[in-house]
């Protein structure tokens, strides 16, 4: 493109018999517009970098969050979370699956904590209720805490929350990742503010 115009320019000058004057002033409008796409090349390119910045300090922050179940005997457990960051993540939501059945845990907002702990109000899950017609089609009628305890050995959980300005999802294998607001609304049951 640019070469293009230079060439143009040539020909006008060559064909036209310009003056040193003319010729000057061609120079420097082209090293005008040359300067200008520099410009705009580099805004581009720190707005990139800023933009990137900015999304590695909030994966930071939200990698500071987690979210397990804790086992307490006979298929019970308790939600357990760590939220090492200075504020809360808000809207969070653990889904759990186990041989294709899902169950959504509201958890609500998780508040900064100096190390594991229990949510307020004190989630006490008791898996084999949530799935009991799957645990008794997978180990019978007359299964024992014990058998059930071992087949929910293959739960999977995720959970999604927000904080700062996005919403997140930490998926089965530990992976965490953004989601849109319309992925989130799927999950999150209830009205959004």
């Amino acid at each position: 493109m640019i070469s293009a115009v230079l060439l143009m320019l040539v020909l006008w000058g060559w064909l036209w018999a310009e003056s040193l004057d003319w010729w000057a002033a061609a120079g420097q409008w082209v090293g005008g517009i040359g300067s200008a796409l520099a410009a705009l090349v580099a805004l581009w390119i720190a707005r990139t970098d800023w933009r990137r910045a900015e999304h590695e300090t909030r994966r930071a922050e939200a990698s500071r969050i987690a979210v397990w179940l804790q086992g307490k005997g006979n298929a019970r457990y308790e939600v357990i979370y760590n939220n090492l960051t200075p504020l809360p993540a808000y809207r969070a939501i653990a889904r759990l699956t186990w041989a294709e059945d899902e169950v959504l845990l509201p958890l609500g907002m998780l508040p900064p904590t100096s190390g594991p702990s229990r949510l307020q109000q004190s989630l006490d899950v008791d898996l084999a209720f949530y799935f009991s017609n799957k645990l008794a089609e997978h180990l019978g009628a007359n299964a024992d805490g014990a058998k059930v305890g071992r087949a929910l050995d293959d739960l999977s959980l995720e959970v999604q929350f927000f904080r700062a300005g996005q919403y997140w999802r930490i998926d089965r294998d530990g992976e965490l990742r953004t989601i849109t607001e319309e992925e989130a609304r799927v999950s999150l049951p209830g009205p959004r503010p």
